[in-house]
């Protein structure tokens, strides 16, 4: 099997599965299944948005152990900086960079922060529960509204 059907499989076996509530996985979901093609993912599902929901899905894999939700906030500005430097250094001819600045202003606006808005969350909420909580609604409601516009 080719990697990217078998990558697609495993997006689309994630959005699927678990009882969680509504989620980036459930915003994407329609996309996810719809948008399949010969094994490969919808070319207008962001593929910063698919990282993300990945992320949200199972955290400890990629960001670390739960027990430290600051630690997982800043690996996941770090996962986020990283990639939108590596975009710019390679020059990658890749929409990610429009999305992920439209994600980082959409935070900004709706978390009430000014700067990396995931460091600037952390830093005025009471507790890294709180944080993670609040990172994730602002994520969330931002790959609502792309899915809303495409």
């Amino acid at each position: 099997m080719p990697k990217s059907a078998s990558f697609a499989g495993a997006v689309q076996q994630v959005a699927a599965t678990d009882g969680r509530p509504p989620s980036l996985r459930s915003v994407w979901r329609p996309q996810l299944n719809a948008g399949t093609l010969g094994g490969r993912v919808d070319e207008m599902t962001p593929s910063v948005l698919r990282v993300l929901l990945l992320i949200e899905r199972r955290p400890e894999m990629y960001l670390g152990p739960s027990a430290s939700r600051g630690r997982q906030l800043d690996v996941l500005q770090g996962i986020l900086s990283g990639y939108t430097l590596a975009l710019h250094q390679h020059r990658l001819p890749n929409d990610d960079l429009a999305t992920i600045s439209r994600l980082e202003e959409h935070m900004r606006e709706r978390l009430g922060v000014e700067g990396a808005p995931i460091a600037a969350t952390r830093a005025a909420a009471t507790s890294d529960e709180e944080a993670w909580a609040r990172v994730w609604e602002a994520i969330s409601s931002f790959a609502e509204a792309e899915t809303l516009e495409r």
